[in-house]
């Protein structure tokens, strides 16, 4: 229908630390912000407010909509690059949860990462997903992925849509 169903904001200080980070789910009305201050996260998720604690590595926190730009940047860095390991921030949950980048394949013309869960748990609900590129380092294609929008089934209810994406102007490297 054309109607925006999530939108999602990402500032980064110069040396890569999440500044600030909000998104919005306009179907559900709810509603993330995360603010650094005062070597501090301020978070508040529909009017429920939590403060964190820098982690030893802020710059290993990766807020969702920088995935594949997070491992471009690390692998661009190290071309021999296997595994990369970060904090994935979890707004709903209003914390980080461990998460591991592992190359799997190559295959002519593109490579393979999956993202998966450290927690055996948490990989029981989020699975796998593989991320493919082009030689390039050009996001091509995530395959097999829960959104975390819902959409209104013909019920009414809302559900969740197991989905892949693939780019027709790639994210480039």
């Amino acid at each position: 229908t054309g109607k925006i169903l999530s939108q999602e904001e990402t500032q980064l200080r110069p040396d890569g630390v999440l500044q600030s980070y909000t998104w919005s789910q306009t179907q559900e009305g709810t509603q993330f912000s995360l603010l650094l201050a005062d070597k501090k996260w301020v978070m508040n998720f529909n009017g429920k407010k939590a403060t964190l604690s820098l982690p030893r590595h802020p710059e290993r926190v990766v807020p969702p909509p920088l995935l594949a730009e997070h491992l471009i940047k690390e692998w661009s860095k190290n071309e021999a690059l296997k595994e990369l390991h970060f904090e994935l921030l979890v707004p709903d949950r209003m914390e980080t949860f461990s998460f591991v980048f592992q190359r799997q394949k190559a295959s002519p013309g593109a490579t393979t990462w999956v993202l998966s869960p450290t927690n055996f748990f948490v990989k029981l609900v989020a699975g796998e997903i593989p991320f493919v590129f082009d030689e390039g380092k050009n996001l091509l294609e995530i395959q097999d992925f829960r959104p975390p929008v819902k959409f209104k089934g013909e019920e009414g209810g809302l559900k969740e849509v197991k989905t892949s994406l693939k780019f027709s102007a790639p994210l480039k490297g």
